[in-house]
């Protein structure tokens, strides 16, 4: 029989085995087992196609890429240019052809450095330079050669575009070359607007010796400005290398074709 003292003792020893068992279960820690991980894969590398160069015509050393991805859409030339392909297939290609061999080369790299299309109604190829956003004819004041192809001859004129928010009403222009000057008399430019934006533009031909002359001098300068001269304002222009190099090899494919 339990006794008063000893059912005491025994409820005692009850609740210290308890808390025992309670502080031993707090402070053990069961670790973790880790995850398996799995192991580091080699990264793949990126494919990397050789280019395949291929001759663009017979007696031009221009070629194109034939795995450039974008190929027949768009053709990647070797001379840093791009060429729609439907442009090449459908007019360029004959048209260049129609020529000697010997004479393909420069007209090659004149013409791939403009944009080009075919009038059906007038027979004849349009050419202007290439207006990318980042390159120096969008909407900005330029220098340029643009015109017209015909199958024996063309017609190119020595464009002056000035592109501002204010009218300027040119009536002529000054160029110094190198610290040459050269005025020109009073011409008419054309004038338009959008957005804004204002735009002014002569056309010179270059069929007549003065102005050959002078886009001979802008494109062999060390500098080349040009002023926009209006009645009461006037704006400036430096030519700039990009635009040189499109006007020089322009003016040496015109000398193979014939300016009329």
């Amino acid at each position: 029989m339990f006794t008063m003292e000893s059912s005491m003792k025994f409820h005692a020893l009850t609740i210290c085995a308890l808390a025992a068992l309670i502080v031993g279960c707090a402070a053990t820690r069961i670790s973790p087992t880790p995850s398996p991980t799995s192991a580091p894969q080699a990264e793949s590398s990126p494919v990397v196609v050789e280019p395949e160069w291929v001759p663009l015509t017979d007696g031009a050393e221009i070629s194109y890429d034939a795995n450039y991805e974008y190929h027949p859409s768009e053709m990647k030339l070797s001379n840093g240019k791009l060429l729609r392909g439907n442009s090449w297939n459908g007019y360029l290609k004959a048209y260049v052809e129609s020529f000697p061999p010997e004479k393909r080369e420069p007209i090659l790299q004149g013409i791939t450095r403009h944009v080009t299309d075919y009038d059906k109604v007038e027979g004849v190829i349009r050419f202007e330079p290439v207006r990318y956003m980042s390159g120096p004819y969008s909407q900005a004041s330029h220098l340029a050669v643009v015109g017209t192809l015909r199958p024996e001859s063309a017609t190119a004129f020595l464009k002056f575009h000035y592109y501002g928010d204010s009218w300027l009403f040119a009536k002529s222009f000054k160029v110094v070359t190198d610290g040459v000057p050269f005025q020109s008399p009073k011409i008419k430019f054309r004038q338009d607007h959008y957005g804004g934006s204002v735009w002014e533009t002569a056309y010179l031909n270059l069929n007549k010796e003065e102005y050959r002359a002078l886009a001979e001098d802008i494109v062999s300068s060390e500098e080349a400005i040009i002023r926009f001269q209006g009645k009461q304002y006037y704006s400036d222009l430096t030519v700039t290398e990009r635009m040189r190099e499109d006007i020089e090899y322009m003016l040496e494919a015109l000398d193979q074709i014939g300016v009329e």
